[in-house]
């Protein structure tokens, strides 16, 4: 819908009408300022409901556009609706990405998500704007709010759901880390019998992978094994899986 509204003041400027000139930049620095204090009020709750309004308005700024509307206010809108896109995409992935295997890589994903989505239906709604079919580009416009409102109630689920899971998983990681060093108090392992014990029971490497994982040679690694046996008094690493398990 923003990419839509984008292409709607690009038309509108690029016509020559009216020079949008530097002022309205203002407007899109204090949104994107706004938007940080109002999707921080407790921890983001608002950010979903707040972002539905922002698209209803840019919707609606596309028929005001496109039926010779006031382009002043299509374009205040559009610079107020700017800044609150930018740090809706940005935010969005950065609440993830620590989370991820590659931080680094979904930070940034969201305005690259968004570049991509407006690349893609560029060259189809610039043609649709440019027609003087209005009822063709009424008809996009719903289909496309349409469209984003479904996809907006399932991601709002599944992100409920995706962060739940994680909050989880974060919980049991630490409670398998308190259990694991307990175990290796009560059995007096060093610091590298305790890494070895994890892979032991934690995981079904085989032994050369673990010593691969551990940078350790295979021999090295065995007498750890060894030595962990010894203090648990069993044979096997059936037996050493059995025993963390009781």
């Amino acid at each position: 819908m923003f990419s839509t509204l984008d292409n709607a003041v690009t038309l509108v400027h690029a016509g020559g009408a009216t020079d949008i000139g530097q002022w309205p930049r203002i407007l899109l620095a204090l949104s994107g300022l706004a938007a940080g204090f109002i999707f921080d009020i407790k921890n983001r709750k608002y950010m979903g409901i707040v972002m539905y309004c922002i698209m209803v308005l840019s919707t609606i700024c596309v028929a005001i556009l496109k039926f010779a509307g006031p382009f002043m206010a299509g374009l205040i809108v559009f610079y107020l609706s700017a800044g609150f896109f930018a740090v809706f995409f940005t935010s969005g992935f950065m609440e993830i990405s620590s989370h991820m295997r590659i931080p680094e890589l979904w930070a940034g994903m969201g305005r690259a998500v968004n570049n991509i989505a407006a690349a893609v239906i560029a060259n189809f709604v610039l043609t649709l704007l440019s027609s003087d079919s209005n009822l063709a580009v009424i008809i996009l416009v719903l289909v496309l709010f349409v469209t984003v409102s479904v996809v907006a109630v399932i991601y709002t689920f599944q992100k409920k759901t995706f962060m739940e899971q994680l909050i989880t998983n974060a919980a049991d990681v630490v409670d398998e880390k308190e259990r694991l060093r307990k175990f290796s108090e009560v059995f007096s392992f060093t610091e590298r019998e305790s890494e070895v014990f994890n892979c032991l029971v934690n995981t079904e490497d085989s032994i050369q992978m673990i010593a691969e994982k551990l940078y350790v040679s295979r021999r090295t690694l065995e007498r750890h094994i060894s030595a962990i046996y010894e203090k648990t008094g069993v044979k096997s690493r059936v037996g050493l899986l059995n025993l963390y398990n009781k």
